[in-house]
């Protein structure tokens, strides 16, 4: 609303500067086709010059950079929910009565339309080559619209209507109609601006000086060309969408008649509206983007200096700015930047792009981004001098290359934990260990579980060694998603007591993370891969200590609708061999999607537990968790449970109606998040601990402002993951 107020404040602007031109400068001299081009031309430029902007970048110096320790502790907190009263929204309802207003002066003028259509159907008709002549019997002061020339040959002698009639004629050849009704719908558009009604004003009085001017030449007589000018003066019924005869201004055009032509020299004054309009351009329309210059500081505390190139594109940049950057960074840093499968929306903001590199030294890099929002702001950056970066930076998400000369003696590669531990003992003094950022001991290396670790990596530089290690814990706090067994768990939905072991773990980036699971990836994505087991942590146990196998002896399995037969063969195999529990799929069914919507589960464990477990949907079944705690001296503790913790649960009778309402939704529905726009199946895998409410909401008001057009409803979800986050 605001960006339309001061579109509308410009618009205005100009059409006061075009009129006070006109009137001050030009409304005394007798270039009426001139003038006539002039006055529409500000019209046409009153409403187009707002809308074109030009972006100048320029490049500032940047902040200090202030480095604070930050404590990672968990801090707890509590969710209020409160319902906030939004204020009276005052500028719509001023909007929508402006616009009222305007429909009204519309509805005048398609009115008056119909009142000339009326008045020639029932007309004599003489078609002549210029014009189709309507001699009327009602009392309309003689007038032309378009092609029509309507008068009442009643009301004049055969001299006066030639007069009449070649005056209208000019009207008609030079389509003053066209100006009339342009002037007519600016008046109805801009009618609380004072200044466009003496526009339209001026505007009609210049077509009657055309028409005077040329008419009279016709007639050879202008004294009796003006005397049947001031005849119709008596008679002052008339259409205002029509090119009048009569205009009340009679003195005025009378006088302009009897005025000599104005010199050619004076033309000049139509110049001077273009200062003017260059300096609105400069003054309102250019764009000041900054952009961060040349030195970067480095994280350490002993900080040092590194000159920088980059250039940021963000959702704005235009083609030609990106044309200018990477011919720029090619002639000076010898870096080749291409950026192509540009994609804009009708904001003409950037929506998806594809960038890549490669500089000197052969280092290359590539990044994509594709979806229907507007581009976050994306940072290519090239440190100069030896082993200088080289990458993007967006947002959370960086890739970054070195550039490593020949001679330069350090080294980057994996290694195993027991490389690593083996390395720590042999190399002590030379070693520094770092677990998930912390600087650690030789100790905390060898008491971690190497089931647990996400990535090892030693770095060695000049007889120095540095072991960065990453754990699995390191990594579910850095993403919200993960995938477990096929099945989506939201990170909060893991318990902190739970160690998940599998067979190796993939991390999704954003834009991968996004493009295949939706906007719930957008804080990175984490897939376990093969079969993965859930077991508990030693509470007595230090961080990242190695679990005994004989600590702990409860695992689980999860059921769910994406559970493929493999799988399910190889749980019931698992179950015989290791546990001796005889467990059996007794019936399941799938819809066209491959999910399963019917399942009949069974155990014995022949030591006394034997349940069954059924469930029958018209849609995806509910996920199913099959909890096995084996005690080799008594009856083990076997069952099914419908929760991630694998506990008895009382029925939520708030949870079991959300639930519900979800997997009830139409595959077709219209779906906001916290704002963003979800499928029907990325809604039902949301965790529906974190929904605070779901709207479903019918209003015209509501459909308007989530842009639903060819839906009756909008569902509108909000989410306490904010407040978590």
């Amino acid at each position: 609303m605001e960006a339309f107020f001061i579109y509308f404040l410009k618009v205005n602007g100009l059409l006061v500067t075009f009129f006070l031109a006109y009137y001050f400068l030009l409304r005394k001299e007798t270039f009426f086709n001139k003038n006539r081009w002039f006055l529409l031309l500000g019209l046409f430029a009153s409403v187009l010059l707002p809308l074109i902007t030009f972006t100048k970048t320029i490049w500032v110096d940047p902040s200090p950079v202030i480095y604070e320790t930050v404590s990672n502790d968990y801090v707890p907190y509590i969710i209020e929910n409160k319902t906030i009263e939004e204020p009276f929204d005052w500028n719509s309802i001023l909007f929508y009565v402006y616009l009222g207003i305007s429909v009204v002066f519309i509805v005048k003028i398609l009115i008056e339309i119909l009142s000339f259509f009326r008045i020639i159907k029932f007309g004599k008709r003489t078609k002549t080559k210029e014009a189709l002549l309507i001699d009327s019997e009602t009392n309309e002061n003689p007038f032309s619209f378009f092609n029509h020339i309507v008068f009442n040959s009643q009301m004049f002698s055969e001299d006066e209507l030639q007069h009449i009639i070649s005056h209208e004629k000019i009207h008609v050849k030079e389509k003053h109609s066209i100006d009339l009704l342009v002037s007519k719908v600016f008046c109805a558009v801009f009618w609380v601006n004072p200044i466009m009604w003496f526009y339209q004003k001026e505007m009609l009085q210049n077509l009657e000086y055309i028409a005077d001017s040329k008419a009279s030449v016709i007639a050879l007589d202008k004294i009796n060309y003006q005397k049947t000018l001031l005849k119709v003066v008596t008679n002052q019924h008339q259409l205002s969408i029509t090119n009048q005869f009569y205009q009340s201004l009679i003195k005025k055009r009378i006088v302009m008649l009897n005025t000599n032509p104005s010199n050619q020299r004076k033309s000049w004054k139509y110049a001077l509206i273009l200062p003017v309009l260059s300096a609105f351009m400069l003054l309102f329309q250019v764009e000041t983007v900054a952009q961060v210059k040349s030195v970067v500081v480095s994280p350490e505390k002993t900080a040092y200096a590194v000159e920088v190139i980059q250039f940021i594109i963000d959702k704005k940049t235009s083609n030609a700015e990106i044309k200018k950057e990477t011919e720029r960074l090619k002639k000076e840093y010898d870096v080749e930047l291409e950026i192509s499968k540009i994609k804009r929306n009708k904001q003409n903001e950037i929506i998806a792009l594809e960038a890549k590199f490669v500089d000197s030294n052969n280092t290359t890099g590539r990044i994509s981004v594709n979806g229907d929002e507007a581009i976050e702001p994306i940072l290519f950056f090239k440190e100069l001098g030896k082993n200088g970066k080289i990458g993007f930076d967006r947002g959370d998400m960086s890739t970054v290359f070195a550039n490593m000369d020949s001679n330069n003696s350090i080294k980057s590669e994996k290694i195993s934990w027991d490389e690593a531990v083996k390395l720590s003992n042999q190399e002590r003094n030379n070693t520094t260990i770092f677990i998930d950022g912390i600087k650690s001991s030789q100790q905390d290396l060898s008491n971690l579980d190497p089931e647990q670790l996400f990535s090892l990596n030693v770095i060695k530089e000049n007889k120095k060694n540095i072991i960065e290690v990453v754990t699995i814990f390191k990594s579910l706090k850095d993403c919200k998603l993960l995938i477990i067994n096929g099945k989506e768990y939201l990170q909060s939905e893991i318990p902190k007591d739970i160690i998940i072991k599998c067979q190796s773990i993939r991390q999704l980036n954003k834009e991968e993370g996004i493009k295949k699971f939706g906007q719930k990836a957008k804080d990175g994505v984490l897939i376990f891969e093969g079969k993965s087991t859930f077991s508990k942590k030693d509470v007595n146990s230090i961080p990242f200590k190695k679990i005994n196998s004989e600590e702990t002896n409860q695992i689980g399995y999860v059921f769910d609708k994406i559970s493929s037969d493999n799988e399910l063969e190889n749980d019931v195999k698992a179950l015989k061999e290791k546990y001796n529990i005889d467990f059996k799929v007794l019936h399941k069914k799938r819809n066209s999607k491959g999910e399963i919507i019917e399942l009949k589960l069974s155990f014995d464990d022949n030591k006394g537990s034997a349940a069954n477990y059924e469930q029958v949907r018209s849609i995806a079944i509910r996920p199913v968790f099959l909890k096995v705690k084996i005690n080799e001296s008594g009856k083990n503790d076997i069952g099914f449970y419908d929760n991630h913790e694998m506990v008895t649960k009382p029925k939520d009778e708030v949870m079991e109606r959300k639930i519900s309402i979800i997997e009830n939704l139409d595959d077709n529905a219209i779906i906001y998040v916290d704002g963003n726009l979800f499928s029907k199946d990325e809604v039902n895998e949301l965790d529906v601990n974190g929904l605070n409410s779901i709207k479903i909401l019918k209003d015209k008001e509501s459909l308007k402002k989530y842009k639903v057009t060819n839906q009756k409803e909008v569902i509108v979800i909000e989410t306490n993951w904010k407040t978590k986050k």
